[in-house]
């Protein structure tokens, strides 16, 4: 990307003030599941109190998307008009990440770093749906990776829906 100093200072200190935001936020998903389990547990469950656990963890999901979204533009707007190109190329290029892995899957494509797959045969060719690709999850909510040039600590998530740990 031939990152200025600067660029990289300004990055690095927008990745690190999300960090700080995050780690806040997952730790209340955190505590707010302990409440879930607590409340499951119960012979008699309370609707109301399962619900506002489970809307609170969605809104704070959807604190996540929008933070990244504020945090990733702020990364983009220390960029240089040729660098915002780039960064615009590479995100069509992972918009094809399904169809690569579903080629690699099929040993239509070869795995990235290795000429030969470590591991292919036909009880392990499995296709995945179109539009398909989910990196993990971090408690609470399911993420796809987002925009980071540098590690600067836990990477921040991106939610797409609340799964509750039981």
């Amino acid at each position: 990307m031939q990152l200025s100093d600067t660029q990289v200072e300004i990055i690095l200190s927008n990745n690190d003030e999300f960090n700080q935001w995050s780690r806040a936020k997952q730790a209340r998903v955190y505590q707010v599941q302990g409440e879930i389990a607590a409340e499951t547990v119960r012979e008699v469950l309370e609707p109301m109190a399962l619900g506002v656990r489970y809307v609170e963890l969605e809104a704070i999901c959807r604190q996540f998307k929008t933070q990244i979204a504020v945090y990733r533009q702020k990364n983009i707007d220390s960029l240089t008009a040729p660098q915002k190109a780039k960064v615009a190329a590479l995100q069509d290029v992972v918009k094809l990440v399904p169809a690569i892995s579903e080629a690699q899957s099929g040993n239509l494509l070869n795995p990235i770093g290795y000429d030969v797959p470590q591991d292919f045969s036909s009880n392990n060719f499995a296709l995945l749906p179109v539009g398909y690709y989910q990196a993990g999850s971090a408690n609470g909510c399911t993420y796809s990776p987002p925009f980071r040039i540098f590690d600067s600590g836990p990477a921040p998530v991106e939610p797409a829906k609340v799964r509750p740990s039981r």
